[in-house]
């Protein structure tokens, strides 16, 4: 029993002693950063894989605390991971009040809202980054400058809101444009 203890342990040391280490650490390290990789995607997906049918008016809530505006989203709501973690929603209005009643304030065909990555587990905790308004026209008339101005001044949210290639539209009170703007590219913030 003793010599084939001896002979077995031989041939392990001679094996042992052709293998090749650094290959091994090379297949480790690549393993080990590919399960972190996995991992971190499948962390980015869960928004995606938590939605639900609620988030509609789960979002609307958050972009009317963050904003002070009043959202009606559609529920063409879609989660992508790049380039950032966002919801891209489809066929935006803003409204505003005005002599108690809701008016448009602006059509966007597609909302980007940017999310940090900080805690995905949580679905209703979701903090934006900033929000995206791409291709929106604005429509702007006397009676909005006073929301405008409250806006700005005093109410602005500390999170950014860009605009990508959106028109401003200046009416009169019988709702004819007077004057017209293009917005190629804007970031508010304050």
């Amino acid at each position: 029993f003793l010599l084939i203890k001896n002979l077995f342990i031989k041939i392990i040391l001679r094996k042992i002693k052709k293998f090749n280490f650094k290959k091994l650490k090379i297949n480790y390290l690549a393993f080990t950063f590919s399960i972190i990789f996995f991992s971190y995607l499948i962390y980015l997906t869960l928004p995606g894989i938590l939605y639900v049918e609620t988030y509609q008016n789960y979002m609307t809530k958050i972009l009317k605390k963050k904003y002070n505006l009043n959202f009606s989203l559609s529920s063409d709501i879609s989660y992508s991971i790049l380039p950032s973690p966002h919801f891209k929603i489809k066929n935006v209005v803003i409204f505003t009040e005005r002599d108690n009643f809701q008016k448009e304030m602006a059509q966007i065909k597609e909302l980007n809202m940017h999310i940090k990555q900080n805690n995905f587990f949580k679905s209703n905790n979701l903090e934006i980054k900033f929000t995206e308004l791409v291709n929106a026209n604005f429509y702007i008339d006397n009676s909005d400058f006073s929301f405008l101005s409250k806006f700005f001044l005093d109410e602005f949210p500390e999170i950014p809101l860009k605009i990508k290639n959106g028109n401003l539209f200046f009416q009169d009170n019988a709702r004819s444009t007077i004057s017209l703007i293009n917005i190629k590219k804007s970031e508010i913030y304050y």
